[in-house]
């Protein structure tokens, strides 16, 4: 189980930095574009994930899954 934990913790990192990194990309070319490419991204991952026969695969999925979702969200504000 703890094996499992440790799979998300890059997905966690991505998170916690790519919002703020990512609003350079929505200032180039504007907020719609990057939130439709964030939701297909992560809805073609999602469709993948449930296909993955080993934690080294299920480990790039959710982070390429958190980078999408991170594209696709705005960043909170404190």
């Amino acid at each position: 189980m703890r094996l499992l934990a440790l799979a998300f913790v890059p997905a966690i990192c991505l998170e916690s930095v790519l919002p703020s990194r990512l609003g350079h990309l929505s200032d180039r070319w504007g907020r719609r574009p990057l939130i439709m490419a964030g939701l297909t991204w992560v809805g073609l991952s999602c469709l993948c994930l449930p296909l993955c026969s080993t934690l080294a695969w299920v480990l790039g999925w959710w982070t390429l899954k958190t980078l999408g979702l991170a594209a696709a969200l705005p960043p909170k504000k404190p």
